[in-house]
């Protein structure tokens, strides 16, 4: 090959190098404006949700309500609370009420106690729990009612951890009425210091052997009959209680609203009613006798002929209210009434100023003296 061939061979080689390298400029600056442009879409795009983000965001917080919550909780909270502290601080103040009444207010009775025949008494009196466990309260009423003189006597005492409970009703009938039921009552009453409890076997029957003799001895037996009391008493511990009765005179268990009477009544009616069931008299004889009423049994007749008592305690519970009292009481006022009084009347103090009450307005002409004691268990 000639020099100038080879001169023409090399332009021609270089023109052909350019054009490649234009083309391939050519098409690299085509790849590029291509990914400029989807850039470009790409961010377009992405400002576009952002802004659509935006504006869904402003208007779920213009549609969403504002929130007030916590305020509307505390509110009621608070007032609940100050509700229960208040509730809390009550019940603790009425706790506080009821154990200062059980401890701080009671009263402690004389060894003995009679009460004077012209002095009409009404009263209560709570005992320390510790002391008297069974008995709460004690309610008694005494009065003259129209007669001449006052020949009903009561006592109550504390002994040990129990309490004694008595009411003799000196006979009208007869003189000296106020003095034995006062020798009785001060007999027993002295009597209750040296008992260590009431479930010793027939203490209330050597009480009353007792009173009997000082009785009989105040009396003597030359003039029997001469004067005479009835007697009914009661011995109060633990749950439980013991009776004794002799006389007309009366012992209720008020239990369950209902009032049952414990002792029967020691007159000449129920001997009639003896001799009706033997065939000694006919039944339509009972009514017409004049002397069904008269006392068959009582302290001052020198040997008794009837005394009625328990042989072992009674057991007591709780809300039941044990009552004694003499004729004057339970002649004027009806059972129902009494236990109308004693189911309306939340305490004994209550209940025995609305009897009294009750038998006074009655206005009796002939109004016999009328005592009664009533025990809240």
């Amino acid at each position: 090959m000639s020099r100038e061939e080879e001169v023409v061979d090399r332009q021609q080689a270089v023109t052909q190098e350019q054009g490649s390298g234009d083309g391939g400029r050519e098409e690299q600056q085509g790849q590029t404006s291509e990914e400029t442009t989807e850039t470009t879409e790409s961010t377009e795009t992405a400002e576009s949700t952002e802004t659509t983000t935006l504006s869904l965001t402003k208007l779920l917080q213009q549609d969403e309500p504002r929130k007030n919550i916590p305020w509307i909780w505390i509110i009621p909270v608070i007032v609940l609370l100050f509700i229960s502290l208040v509730l809390v601080w009550r019940r603790a103040k009425r706790k506080k009420r009821r154990e200062q009444s059980m401890s701080s207010e009671s009263v402690e009775f004389p060894e003995s106690r009679s009460v004077s025949p012209e002095q009409p008494v009404s009263g209560t009196s709570k005992y320390n729990g510790d002391t008297l466990a069974s008995v709460r309260a004690v309610g008694k009423l005494h009065h003259i009612g129209r007669r001449q003189t006052q020949q009903d006597s009561l006592g109550v005492t504390s002994y040990g951890r129990g309490i004694l409970a008595v009411v003799a009703d000196g006979m009208g009938g007869l003189a000296d009425g106020d003095k034995v039921s006062q020798s009785i009552v001060l007999t027993l009453l002295q009597d209750s210091a040296s008992l260590a409890n009431h479930r010793e076997a027939g203490a209330l029957y050597r009480m009353l052997a007792h009173a009997n003799r000082e009785v009989n001895s105040m009396l003597g037996m030359a003039d029997g009959y001469r004067s005479g009391s009835t007697v009914v008493a009661v011995m109060v511990e633990a749950g439980y209680f013991q009776w004794i009765s002799v006389g007309d005179s009366r012992i209720y268990l008020y239990r369950g609203q209902h009032l049952l009477q414990i002792n029967r009544e020691h007159i000449h009616e129920a001997d009639l009613w003896k001799q009706a069931v033997t065939g000694d008299i006919s039944f339509s004889e009972i009514a017409g006798d004049p002397q069904r009423k008269h006392i068959s049994s009582f302290i001052g007749m020198g040997e008794l002929k009837y005394i009625d008592g328990s042989i072992r305690p009674v057991p007591i519970y709780p809300g039941d209210r044990l009552l004694l009292m003499s004729d004057g009481v339970f002649n004027t006022l009806s059972e129902q009434e009494i236990c109308d009084v004693l189911l309306r009347e939340g305490d004994a103090l209550a209940a025995a100023r609305v009897l009294e009450n009750m038998v006074l307005a009655r206005q009796n002409p002939r109004q016999d003296n009328f005592t009664a004691i009533i025990l809240d268990i």
